[in-house]
């Protein structure tokens, strides 16, 4: 029985209309979407698995799942965990020895890395692939582990590291064995696109000034435990989506109105993010993290990947029992929010819920001016005169800005929603420890240098 407040699933042509739609205004040669309720399925696509070659995008397309290999992570620390061999609240230093006599092996937790509160800044790709542990054990430590949410890699890297260590398999034999095999997966290989020709969807660039896409190269990924080269089609994909609706990755009840994510065991894994100061999190910005995925509007959970020229999503649904599964093949972070937002709004009958942003922050401007470093290792500059805050963000060799007004309220100098609506998802708020300020811009932190 669906919920009082979803329209419940399409059919299938009704479903394909609708992706004909989203292609064509969106700009993205393919779409495919897998829909569910109990053993309810629904499969679709639409599109050209090219927009180069021509070929229609079949049923059985597979999209490269990138990060969301994170949320099979999760799943297989569950899992192990509910069978004794693992728990959330051990140190890292417990299962690697690099680590051991470090401020980072003694104090970060697995529920830590689960939940992307490492507290410390990321590290190079190339360290990751190098394996060189000394970087992650003296990285900078940005805040105490536990108290702060910012997306990197490193975190499900070193879980990815300690599962293959525990079982003596690599992260492909873990995934296949423990994930594909029992759940009749067939997935393929992104690095390897002849062996999957016909199949691996073709990642695609979409270029403004000509209004015209060019096809992405396959690069070959490293499997860990942040990523893998793991194609899948729209219906393997909804499998794990399924899969994860009934595992300790969602909330299995409500304790004082707040989601828990608790494995046995264990405290509860929840952490809310802060609001943004104008606009609302959506599709795109989640409201909070838990294992291995995060909590989205309407109350629904869910992880999303992107790779070279392609992107997917998975969402899945406690309160109606709902999992969705959604592929397309262009690099365009845009495109996703929009595919993802009209199937939602399709499903639930009206528009996505507005999540309110604080109409108040409890910051003078004064405090606000200084140098700020994020996890991604990003620099963010403030400077605060009588009429606007300027933000200057420094990544490598990149660089942008951004201005607001700075809107006072009663007398007071402070930001107001109002005075800020060009920085949706932009959150300011306090470090729990020491009540410094911190910036959020989507899914980095920043703290202060």
């Amino acid at each position: 029985m669906y919920s009082h407040h979803t329209r419940g699933l399409p059919d299938e042509s009704e479903l394909h209309e609708l992706l004909l739609f989203l292609a064509s205004t969106n700009k993205v040669p393919g779409i495919a979407v897998g829909l569910s309720v109990n053993d309810h399925v629904i499969l679709a696509s639409a599109g050209k698995l090219s927009a180069l070659r021509g070929t229609l995008l079949p049923a059985k397309a597979r999209f490269h799942i990138a990060c969301v290999t994170k949320l099979l992570v999760a799943l297989l620390v569950t899992e192990m965990v509910a069978l004794g061999q693992l728990c959330l609240e051990e140190p890292v230093e417990a299962f690697l020895p690099e680590f051991r006599g470090t401020e980072r092996g003694r104090h970060q937790l697995l529920r830590h890395l689960l939940s992307f509160t490492t507290g410390y800044q990321d590290v190079p790709e190339a360290a990751l692939a190098t394996r060189r542990w000394n970087h992650m054990a003296d990285a900078l430590k940005m805040f105490v582990p536990g108290t702060v949410f910012s997306y990197e890699q490193a975190g499900f890297f070193i879980l990815g590291e300690i599962l293959q260590r525990i079982t003596r398999q690599s992260m492909d034999e873990l995934i296949h064995e423990r994930i594909s095999r029992p759940m009749g997966l067939s997935p393929g290989n992104f690095s390897r696109p002849s062996l999957d020709a016909g199949l691996n969807v073709v990642g695609h660039e979409y270029d403004h000034t000509e209004d015209s896409f060019h096809e992405s190269l396959n690069v070959s990924v490293p499997s860990n435990g942040a990523i893998s080269n793991l194609t899948l089609s729209a219906k393997d994909m909804l499998t794990i989506a399924q899969v994860a609706l009934r595992s300790n990755v969602v909330p299995q009840k409500k304790v004082s109105a707040v989601p828990s994510l608790a494995t046995p065991g264990t405290r509860p894994q929840y952490f809310p993010l802060p609001l943004p100061i104008a606009g609302t999190r959506n599709t795109g910005l989640p409201l909070a993290v838990g294992l291995g995925c995060f909590e989205f509007a309407r109350g629904i959970y869910g992880v999303d990947g992107a790779s070279y020229g392609q992107m997917c999503s998975l969402r899945f649904d406690p309160q109606t029992g709902m999992a969705i599964s959604i592929g397309i093949n262009v690099g365009s972070h845009r495109a996703r929010r929009v595919v993802v937002s009209a199937i939602m709004s399709y499903i639930f009958s009206s528009k996505e819920p507005a999540t309110r942003c604080r109409d108040l922050y409890d910051f003078s401007l004064s405090e606000l001016p200084g140098r700020y470093v994020g996890s991604n290792g990003a620099e963010l500059s403030i400077i605060v005169n009588e009429e606007n805050v300027l933000l200057n963000i420094r990544n490598n060799e990149s660089r942008s800005e951004a201005t607001f007004p700075a809107i006072y309220d009663r007398g007071a100098n402070s930001i107001s929603a109002a005075g800020a609506s060009q920085l949706a998802g932009i959150s300011i708020f306090r470090d729990p420890t020491d009540g410094t300020p911190c910036i959020g811009l989507g899914m980095v932190t920043f703290g202060r240098a």
